[in-house]
């Protein structure tokens, strides 16, 4: 590595320019305009929910979803809730993997298929404005949103 650094023109972690508009703290991300939506692989939410409350309130997002639930049916939906958010989950079947979809109480939300396969799908529809996303997050995790105004 030493060597990479000392040939010259090589950056240790290079990324897009900085800038003033960039997002750089939880505070910054609050201060947004526009939808806010956050991924995190909590690997276990059940250790790291406090950690998800504090980022759900620092960064009022809009969207949180969370790979690596670990979650299964003995678990609540109130055992993980968050304060002003209604939560949607996959749980695969066997040990690890899984999805939960934190959204805000404002917004309408339909399930349109919420099944554990061979990789874990679930697919919302939800009224905001006219978008579609698609995220593809880690372990094989589709997650498909439908925006409507």
């Amino acid at each position: 590595m030493l060597l990479l650094l000392l040939s010259g023109n090589v950056q240790p972690n290079p990324g897009p320019p900085s800038s003033s508009s960039q997002i750089a703290t939880p505070a910054d991300f609050k201060a947004r305009s526009g939808l806010g939506f956050i991924h995190l692989n909590v690997r276990s939410l059940l250790g790291k929910l406090d950690f998800v409350r504090i980022w759900a309130s620092s960064t009022d997002a809009d969207v949180i979803v969370l790979s690596e639930t670990w979650l299964n049916t003995t678990i609540l939906a109130s055992d993980i809730s968050l304060k002003g958010y209604n939560v949607y989950r996959t749980d695969r079947p066997n040990k690890g993997g899984g999805v939960a979809i934190y959204v805000k109480n404002k917004f309408s939300v339909t399930t349109l298929i919420s099944k554990s396969v061979n990789y874990t799908l679930i697919t919302y529809n939800y009224t905001l404005i006219t978008y579609n996303y698609t995220l593809i997050t880690y372990n094989y995790t589709l997650i498909t949103y439908t925006c409507i105004l």
